[in-house]
């Protein structure tokens, strides 16, 4: 069983100008996050023994009401030819400014398939472009 966590973690709040743009930056994957969840150095590649991958952002400029989507997928080929969705959560964003934010998906008892994937991260606004980090697992 897939298992995600998804925090939103608020340390300190930085008021967003109201010219400034919402966003998603310095996503970072990586298999041993710091103490906070986040990671400290980028990763496409993992192996199939590995507990946890995590992936971790900046939220930029965000505003109370917003959410913030992760999706992790598969892409093996299933019968239809579109990914296989593993797990995806919606946080809401309860503050305004600026953000470290994290997730992880958990490997399954089984262990991890070998394969390519990816993860999707989006901002509910209109303007925002998802972010997708593709990796592998070896």
């Amino acid at each position: 069983m897939f298992a995600i966590i998804v925090a939103v973690l608020a340390a300190a709040s930085l008021q967003a100008c109201g010219s400034s743009t919402a966003g998603l930056t310095h996503v970072k994957m990586c298999n041993d996050a710091d103490g906070e969840g986040m990671c400290s150095f980028n990763n496409s590649t993992f192996s199939t023994s590995d507990k946890e991958i995590y992936l971790s952002a900046d939220l930029e400029n965000v505003s109370d009401g917003m959410k913030v989507n992760a999706t992790w997928s598969s892409l093996r080929e299933p019968p239809d030819g579109s990914p296989q969705v593993l797990s995806s959560f919606t946080s809401d964003i309860s503050d305004n400014g600026s953000f470290p934010y994290h997730t992880y998906l958990s490997a399954p008892e089984t262990g991890w398939p070998t394969g390519d994937y990816e993860v999707t991260l989006t901002l509910t606004i209109d303007n925002s472009e998802p972010v997708t980090k593709k990796f592998s697992i070896e």
